[in-house]
Parts: C-alpha cells; structure tokens; sequence
C-alpha cells in the first residue's frame, strides 16, 4: 500500500477464474481477499468472468461486490439474468463489451435505455 501511495484499494477483482476456489479454504485467493476486506486493505471484491456458470457461482458465493460481465443491449436472455441476479442480490454489476465490440454504434448526443431488470444508461458525447 505504501508503494501505491493509498491506505486501501476500492475494488480487487479476482480475472476470470476457470472455477471459484472454497471461499474457507486457507489458501484459496478468496480468502486473501476477503481478509484483506475484513482489515480495511480492499472496500470491494469483484469477479470478471465470460462464463454463465462461474458467474453464478460468484453470485450465489455471497462473496463478491460486484460482477463484471459479458452484458450488453444485444446480449442473449440468460446473459441478462445474470444482472437480474446481481440485482436481486445487491451486486453491483459492471458491464463488459458495452458496446458489444463495436457492433451498436450510436449518434452522438444520443441516450439509450435498455432494461434488464437493472437501469443501464448510455450516453455518448
């Protein structure tokens, strides 16, 4: 912390594990992020992930803050449930390829909308 010049970390985010490690067991890396929570190093726990059911996993864990995810207005249904779940379960939910690599392109000066039982708001300048 002292070379980063801060005395805590907003948000750590565990990039896109194969599978989540036992959030108990002693050497697993959520454990270290979750001591390094309970000590005031890091505010937030996060998970980036492409997979549906890592994803999940990460949602029902209880673990995690937030959940970044594949996620955007031409996303498939079960993509968008995984923002309904991190709704219904207070996780913030951070969007991944928004803009789904270049495919939406939109005016500038525009807003767009797009509903998935979470507000998403896009503007463009």
């Amino acid at each position: 912390m002292k070379l980063l010049q801060t005395d805590y970390i907003d948000l750590i985010q565990l990039n896109n594990p194969k599978f989540l490690q036992d959030p108990d067991g002693p050497n697993s890396t959520i454990a270290g992020l979750n001591y390094a929570q309970k000590h005031g190093l890091i505010r937030f726990n996060g998970l980036t992930n492409h997979s549906r059911d890592v994803s999940r996993s990460g949602i029902s864990s209880g673990v995690f803050d937030t959940i970044l995810f594949l996620l955007s207005m031409i996303s498939e249904a079960d993509d968008r449930e995984i923002a309904r779940a991190c709704n219904k379960r207070d996780i913030g939910v951070i969007a991944m390829k928004a803009m789904s690599c270049g495919l939406i392109r939109i005016k500038k000066n525009s807003l767009v909308t797009y509903v998935v039982g979470v507000d998403i708001v896009c503007r463009v300048l």
